[in-house]
């Protein structure tokens, strides 16, 4: 005969611990335990016109696209209405550029988003650590209006206000290593830190021909995540990240190579702190960011620093059918940079002649917003709202208006009408000589069709953008659908973008004017066992002008470019890609291990990223974005 004690436990009643041999009868009854609850407090959602984002992602959805490489702003890179045409994290929406898109971190805006930039601010990754992330919510028209400095899209970004559980990852892959742990202080406090130490070594050793470009390459990064819970209505967070960054990959130009090199430190620091009543929510947002970064190639240096702080306060109310949502921020933005230019456009190797130079852009930006909805039924809900700059140091007031509608005839459907006009200041760039704002109008019809693993949507959209250098009317549609089982799922998107660019009486196809972008995403599981996923995008190539002869200056001992028209450019090849993940799961020890390889460019498409030229111009010379790259590593969590 066996003994042993069994112990019998369910929700309201009290555990009990019976003695029992083998082959006996128990017959066992509970008692009755009443069970004391902390307080539970309703919270009104983070942003009041949520209802009215097309797509919303999850930090689990994050991790299983095989497009993002666990990096959220990639991810959305794979939604239709991403229109980006680099292999980067800047994310354009709907034909924009991705200076007219908003990105925030709990409601603070982050102007600097993305790691391994260029001087133009285009970078490969963003510095966010999905770890910290809960959603992504993502405005490809019409951002909410209590997001300031955003015109044509918005990307909001939100950390958990869950108190960590205790965790612990380690990372290892062909770039570097990393670690991320949660832990608690207590019954109110936690906090989470992670770290990051990249480099190129091994990397490019693997792959020598995709990236014979890239010389060198290092980033250390650190962050951590505190949360106090004063109450189950009161919370505060505080979130720091810092980054050291360098690299240098060879630039080919007519004549002559050069190594383009960029050093980069920055810190930000975004606190938040919220109180919840039965039928309402204050909120304290406020952010400061700061870097200097370093850019040269031949006789071109850059020096900038970027100074960023952002306060606002905002009051939500909300009761029955209605909400209403109120509150003013500043925002205030510094620019230093100096360094050398070339003296000629077409002679920048660093034996020809150059100039020092020096600016200085400060600004304050004061504004306040309302917004109110109301929800007449379960199937229609009406929002509208303004967001006013009453003009500053001796800068033009403008008011930002915006009004949305969501209609639900049946669960599995949802029409979503948006319109408005956006404001937000633009720092003077490539194609913006001066510090200027930005104004676009925007309209939007979107549908989208859910219904158990299925989903089907579409989009026509209109936007209408003046920065007063040049206008750039853009119109488009998009197509989505996708399915899902226990072992495959996949999906298809389909957009057309119409985006001239219009300068007096002249109008020609912007960077992002694409007849045709499509992207297929394709997963295979075997639970428990192995995780395929594949990914193939396929765009129209973009617009450039053509050098069509050359004349040779003896003064710099170069040849000067003669370009076509600007309505005479031409395409570059249409661009195409297929990429794969494979990753499987296993318990180790205490905990569990992923490994995976990803396979990038596996076809080895010969993608043109421009046109460059031999030293008198007489031929052309394809610059390629990357070729074929190996890419593994694990992760061990416990």
């Amino acid at each position: 005969e066996q003994n042993g004690k069994l112990s019998v436990s369910y929700i309201g009643f009290k555990t009990q611990t019976v003695p029992f041999t083998s082959g006996e009868d128990l017959r066992i009854s509970l008692e009755t335990e009443a069970a004391l609850m902390d307080e539970v407090v309703i919270k009104a959602k983070k942003i009041i016109a949520q209802e009215f984002s097309v797509e919303k992602i999850s930090k689990l959805e994050v991790y299983l696209n095989p497009a993002a490489k666990a990096d959220v702003l990639l991810a959305v890179q794979s939604l239709p209405a991403s229109s980006s045409v680099d292999e980067t994290a800047n994310i354009s929406l709907r034909g924009s550029p991705p200076s007219e898109t908003g990105i925030f971190l709990n409601n603070v805006p982050i102007r600097d988003a993305v790691r391994l930039d260029q001087s133009n601010g285009v970078g490969q990754f963003s510095i966010f650590n999905t770890s910290t992330i809960q959603s992504v919510n993502v405005f490809p028209s019409n951002p909410p209006v209590e997001f300031g400095g955003a015109t044509s899209g918005a990307v909001a970004l939100y950390t958990d206000d869950k108190l960590f559980e205790k965790s612990t990852s380690l990372i290892a892959s062909v770039v570097g290593g990393a670690f991320y742990l949660s832990r608690q202080l207590g019954k109110k406090t936690a906090f989470a830190a992670y770290g990051n130490l990249s480099t190129h070594h091994l990397f490019t050793a693997l792959n020598p021909s995709a990236l014979g470009q890239i010389k060198s390459f290092e980033s250390k990064d650190a962050g951590i995540y505190f949360i106090h819970k004063f109450s189950p209505r009161s919370i505060l967070k505080v979130f720091n990240f810092s980054i050291f960054e360098s690299y240098e990959f060879l630039t080919k130009e007519p004549g002559f190579e050069a190594l383009f090199s960029q050093n980069k430190d920055r810190n930000m620091t975004v606190a938040n702190y919220s109180y919840q009543w039965d039928n309402a929510r204050l909120e304290f947002n406020q952010g400061l960011n700061f870097s200097d970064a370093k850019y040269s190639i031949g006789n071109i240096a850059h020096n900038v620093k970027n100074t960023d702080y952002f306060a606002s306060l905002g009051f939500h109310y909300f009761k029955n059918n209605w909400s209403i949502k109120t509150g003013a921020s500043l925002t205030q933005y510094d620019v230093k940079a100096n360094g050398l230019v070339p003296i000629f456009f077409h002679a920048y190797e660093s034996r020809h002649p150059n100039q020092a130079y020096e600016q200085n852009n400060s600004i304050g930006v004061p504004e306040a917003y309302v917004y109110g909805k109301y929800n007449f039924s379960e199937k229609l809900i009406l929002g509208a709202g303004s967001r006013v700059y009453p003009g500053f140091g001796g800068n033009d007031p403008y008011v930002s208006n915006q009004a949305n509608l969501s209609y639900r005839p049946k669960a599995s459907h949802t029409f979503t009408v948006s319109i408005g006009n956006y404001n937000k200041f633009q720092f003077p760039g490539v194609s913006i000589p001066e510090l200027s704002i930005s104004k676009s109008n925007q309209y939007a019809l979107d549908y989208k069709y859910e219904k158990g693993t299925t989903v089907l949507s579409g989009a026509i959209y209109k936007k209408d953008v003046d920065n007063s250098f040049f206008k750039n009317p853009i119109y488009g549609a998009e197509l989505f659908v996708s399915k899902r089982s226990r072992k495959l799922s996949g999906s298809l998107s389909l957009a057309h973008i119409n985006s001239i660019i219009e300068e007096e009486n002249t109008s020609y196809p912007s960077r992002f004017d694409l007849n045709y972008f499509i992207k297929i995403i394709g997963k295979y599981s075997i639970p428990d066992v192995i995780e395929i996923n594949a990914v193939y995008r396929h765009r129209q190539g973009t617009y450039y002008i053509p050098v069509i002869q050359s004349e040779f200056d003896p003064v710099t001992d170069n040849f000067i470019p003669f370009y076509a028209g600007i309505t005479e450019g031409d395409r570059l090849p249409d661009y195409k890609i297929l990429d794969i993940a494979i990753s499987k799961i296993m318990s180790v020890g205490p905990g569990s291990l992923i490994l995976f390889v990803n396979a990038g460019n596996v076809l080895d498409f010969k993608n043109v990223r421009a046109q460059s030229y031999t030293r008198d111009y007489s031929e052309q010379v394809a610059q390629l974005y990357n070729g074929r790259i190996v890419f593994f590593g694990g992760v061990y969590q416990w």
